[in-house]
C-alpha cells in the first residue's frame, strides 16, 4: 500500500512509532532530559504525546471529511472496549487483554465497566448505548455479559453508528438495533481464530478476545461468518412509563443504582415534556413538579445536587438524559431503602398554584 488515502493510514502508524521512539529515547539515551526535575520531563513527554495525537487525529479527520469513511475507521481500528460483568477480582479480564495483545500488539484497551451486576443484561446494554458514542468511529466494542455461555446463543458482531460491537446475542445490543443506527451484522463462525480447546464457560478469552484481536488487525466484519439481519437478532422490551394525563401524573420504574446510590429510571427529558406540557424550557427551573417514591415527596427538579443541604433528597436529569433521585453526598438507595424494579410518580405538586414557569 503506497500513496494516496491508504499512505496517510500507514503516516498514522508511522507517527505512533515515532512517538514510542521518543519515549523510548528519553527514558533510556537522553541525557539532557535525563538530567531535567520529573516534572519537567513528565511535561516534555506529555507534550509530544499530545503532539503525535493531535497529528494522528487530523489525519482521520481529514479522512472523513474527503468521504472516505472507511479508510478513516480503519485508522482507529486499535481501539478495542471492554465490558463486561467479571468484576476484578478474578483474572477474567487479565487474560483477555492477554489474549489480545498477544495477537495484536498495537491495540489501544480501554475498560468501560467490569463491575456489570452478574448477568444483567440490561444494564449492560443501557452502558453500552450510552458510553460509545464518545469514541473515534471503527472503534471495537466487546462486551461480555453472558449467561447463556455455553448454550445455543449466537455471538454476533454488529456494525451501527459506525462502531463495531462483538457481542452475546442476548439482547446486550438492543439499543444499537435502531434503524437509523443499523449498518450490519454477522454470526462469529471462524473457528480458525479461536482458542483452543474452546471452554464452554470462558468465550471472553476463547471467542471474543481472539476475535476481538483480529479485527484490530483489520480483518472484515464479514470474514467473521454468515450476515444476519436485524430481524433474526434478539432484543430487550424497554419498560416504558405509564401515562396518567387526566390525573396529570405518570408510573416510571428504577432501572438502574450507581455507586453513589443514585436512582436512575426511565422517565426521560421527553416523558416530562409530555406530561407537563405547559411548561416552558423547565429544565433547570425549581419547584415545578414532584417525585414520590414510597412515601416520600421531593419537590425539584434540581439542576446539582448542591442545591439542597448535605444528606436531603433531590432529584434532576442526568448525563443520559434520565430523571435521577440523588442525596447530597448521600446514598438515596439506603435512605430510601429501595432497589431496582421499584415504581415511582412524577406528578403535579400538593399545590399546583405555587409551581412556576407555565406558560
Amino acid at each position: 500500500l503506497s500513496g494516496g488515502i491508504h499512505g496517510q493510514i500507514l503516516d498514522l502508524d508511522f507517527l505512533w512509532k515515532q512517538q514510542f521512539s521518543f519515549l523510548n529515547s528519553t527514558a533510556e539515551s537522553s541525557t539532557s532530559l535525563r538530567r531535567k526535575s520529573p516534572t519537567a520531563r513528565g511535561t516534555e513527554c506529555a507534550i509530544q504525546t499530545e503532539t503525535i495525537l493531535r497529528i494522528c487525529t487530523s489525519k482521520v479527520r481529514h479522512l472523513v471529511d474527503q468521504g472516505n469513511t472507511e479508510e478513516a475507521e480503519q485508522g482507529m481500528s486499535r481501539i478495542i472496549t471492554l465490558t463486561t460483568d467479571f468484576g476484578t477480582r478474578d483474572e477474567y479480564v487479565g487474560v483477555m487483554k492477554g489474549v489480545i495483545l498477544g495477537r495484536a500488539p498495537q491495540a489501544l484497551l480501554v475498560d468501560i465497566s467490569h463491575h456489570i451486576r452478574a448477568h444483567d443484561i440490561r444494564q449492560a446494554a443501557a452502558l453500552i448505548a450510552a458510553g460509545y458514542s464518545f469514541f473515534p468511529a471503527g472503534t471495537i466494542h466487546v462486551a461480555v455479559v453472558d449467561p447463556g455461555v455455553g448454550g445455543g446463543r449466537k455471538i454476533i458482531l454488529v456494525t451501527s453508528g459506525g462502531h463495531h460491537f462483538l457481542a452475546p446475542d442476548n439482547g446486550l445490543l438492543t439499543q444499537l438495533l435502531a434503524p437509523d443506527l443499523f449498518q450490519s451484522a454477522f454470526e462469529v463462525e471462524c473457528e480458525e481464530l479461536f482458542l483452543k480447546p474452546v471452554s464452554r464457560t470462558f468465550h471472553g478469552r476463547d471467542i471474543f478476545a481472539p476475535v476481538a484481536a483480529a479485527l484490530a488487525n483489520a480483518m472484515k466484519p464479514e470474514d467473521v461468518g454468515r450476515s444476519l439481519n436485524r430481524q433474526e437478532l434478539v432484543t430487550l422490551t424497554r419498560s416504558e412509563p405509564v401515562f396518567d394525563l387526566e390525573q396529570n401524573c405518570l408510573t416510571g420504574t428504577i432501572t438502574r443504582i450507581d455507586r453513589f446510590g443514585n436512582l436512575a429510571t426511565n422517565v426521560t427529558v421527553d416523558h416530562i415534556s409530555r406530561l407537563f406540557p405547559d411548561l416552558c424550557h423547565w429544565e433547570g427551573r425549581h419547584n415545578l413538579f414532584c417525585v414520590i417514591v414510597k412515601a416520600t415527596t421531593i419537590i425539584g427538579p434540581s439542576s446539582s445536587y448542591d442545591q439542597v443541604q448535605a444528606g436531603e433528597l433531590l432529584f434532576l436529569i442526568n448525563s443520559r438524559g434520565e430523571l435521577e433521585i440523588a442525596a447530597n453526598r448521600d446514598n438515596a438507595a439506603e435512605s430510601l431503602s429501595v432497589s431496582v424494579g421499584e415504581h415511582i410518580l412524577v406528578t403535579t405538586l400538593p399545590d399546583s398554584a405555587t409551581r412556576k414557569g407555565v406558560c
